[in-house]
């Protein structure tokens, strides 16, 4: 991650997490449907057979291969940290944690963390270990690359734009045709005091209906280009709007050639500029930092000496696929010549879409 920004920070790639057990030859019971029995084994290899797709890379991986490389690889790092008392302590994954909760709540201020986790199926201490192994990984790189205290404020003060959020609202919305039978009973339904949530599952796009019209990310008053924001014509309803108020109708952005959309829009929150203070905002910056240098070619001997602790490893295990599968990754890791150690994936449980 080259470039630092709450997004890149809160909304990344969803990791399936494969057990320890994957691929450990179990029969036991994993779940019924109408009475017909789904195994453990026939669960966990259907997920490792499934197509990964990693930022930057051509084409999909089994996931079970990539989550093979993955484990293996944090417990030698987490090996070598040991070994050189750099691993991280109970208090830094805490701190990363609440540094997380915070951003999500910020970004998101209607769902929370616990929430975010449960739809995923992902336990509090499945996550703390994947932000131990997120650590480990970028303390041992920090260590190799000589990082000191000076390169992480300037790298705040390069980065400190993206490390901020303006000013911004929540809002809900309701989104039919201009003139439509739909647009009409918006107007009888929110006329009589209906519920606005109500109204927005009742009526609405398709896109909206799901969530009573909730955008639950909250959008800025302006964005950089390419990311979402208010849509400028409703701007100044949105500022002149309290929390918790509505206007409209009032015209929907659509496509060109579509019919007319109207919209009405409830405020739900409204939230002030937010920003982190270089001590808040340091794990972020130690690992984009580090995720950059190791781009840098004059690091290739950092990357190999990594790279050369897993290609010695010791890898034993009781199904033979497995074996075979980490025999091949090591043979095209070797015949690449890359000395490439892929990170562990940032692990902010990643949100749901805005509709």
């Amino acid at each position: 991650m080259s470039h630092l920004s709450f997004r890149a920070a809160a909304a990344t790639a969803a990791a399936l997490l494969l057990s320890g057990s994957a691929g450990c030859g179990s029969k036991d019971e994993f779940a019924k449907v109408n009475g017909q029995v789904i195994s453990h084994d026939e669960y966990m290899r259907a997920l490792e057979r499934a197509p990964v797709t990693l930022p930057g890379q051509p084409r999909a991986v089994p996931a079970g291969r990539l989550i093979l490389e993955e484990l293996i690889g944090n417990k030698i790092i987490a090996a070598e940290a040991s070994r050189l008392g750099i691993a991280p302590k109970d208090g830094d994954v805490d701190k990363l944690l609440a540094l997380q909760q915070r951003i999500m709540k910020e970004r998101m201020p209607d769902k929370t963390f616990e929430e975010a986790m449960k739809e995923q199926g992902v336990t509090l201490e499945d996550y703390k270990r994947q932000l131990r192994d997120q650590l480990t990984y970028v303390s041992l790189h920090s260590q190799k690359l000589e990082l000191k205290e000076e390169d992480f404020k300037r790298e705040y003060e390069t980065q400190k734009a993206s490390l901020t959020l303006p000013e911004r609202a929540q809002l809900r919305i309701i989104v039919v045709p201009t003139g439509s039978n739909e647009f009409k009973q918006v107007q009888l339904l929110l006329a009589s005091k209906t519920d606005f949530a109500e109204a927005a599952r009742q009526f609405n796009a398709p896109e909206y209906k799901g969530r009573a019209g909730l955008i639950q990310e909250a959008l800025p008053y302006t964005a950089a280009p390419g990311q979402p924001s208010i849509p400028p014509a409703w701007l100044a309803k949105v500022k002149a709007t309290a929390e918790g108020k509505l206007f409209g109708p009032v015209e929907a952005p659509g496509a060109m050639g579509q019919p007319k959309l109207s919209a009405w829009v409830k405020v739900e929150k409204k939230l002030p500029t937010f920003g982190l203070t270089y001590e808040d905002a340091k794990p972020l910056l130690r690992q984009s930092l580090v995720q950059r240098q190791l781009q840098d070619p004059k690091n290739k001997a950092i990357r190999d000496s990594l790279a050369d602790l897993k290609r010695k490893a010791k890898f034993e295990s009781s199904d033979p696929r497995h074996a075979e599968v980490w025999k091949a990754l090591i043979k095209a890791a070797d015949e690449a010549g890359s000395g490439q150690t892929p990170a562990p994936a940032t692990t902010m449980v990643p949100p749901a879409g805005g509709g």
